[in-house]
Parts: structure tokens; sequence; C-alpha cells
């Protein structure tokens, strides 16, 4: 296949609509894991790899609390004003 037999080959497949379905894996909290997790963040001071998907699981999350939700403002607003530290460790637990 020459240069130009591939160009043409190419725009083709560019060119052609192509259908896909995207499947949404449910996000969903453990009960009290909230609370666990905004506890440990603020005891510790750091917010780990794995705390950040509670994190985002809590943003996700359509049946928070009143409580739980200016508990999630106050952590974000702490990272914001680096009060609470962002690590790539997966978890704080010590060896």
């Amino acid at each position: 296949m020459d240069f130009e037999e591939y160009s043409i080959l190419h725009h083709h497949v560019n060119s052609a609509t192509t259908t896909y379905q995207i499947m949404e894996a449910p996000i969903c909290l453990i009960e009290s894991a909230l609370g666990e997790l905004f506890a440990k963040i603020h005891e510790t001071g750091r917010v780990t790899l794995a705390d950040r998907y509670g994190l985002l699981a809590a943003v996700f999350d359509d049946n928070l609390t009143e409580e739980e939700l200016r508990s999630l403002s106050r952590i974000y607003r702490a990272i914001a004003r680096k009060q609470i530290e962002i690590v790539d460790e997966i978890s704080t637990i010590e060896k």
C-alpha cells in the first residue's frame, strides 16, 4: 500500500461514524464512610489517593445531608487554602 492509498483509507476510516455506548458505574458511598473520611482527613491533615476517591463519590451522591454537604465544603476550602495537604500515597495507614 502506497502513501496515497493509505491516505484515502485513513480518511474513510476516520470519517466513518461510530456510536459508542458509555456505561456508567454507580458511585456509592458506604454508610458512615463519609463521617469517618472527614474525621481521618482532619486528624491527619492529609488527603490520600483513596480519600480523593471517597470525596469524588461524595460529590456525586445526591443523598447527602446538609451536615455532610457543609463538611464536604469545609474540606474543599481547607484544601484550597492549603491547610490540608494532598499526597500521592494510597493510604495514611502506618506499616
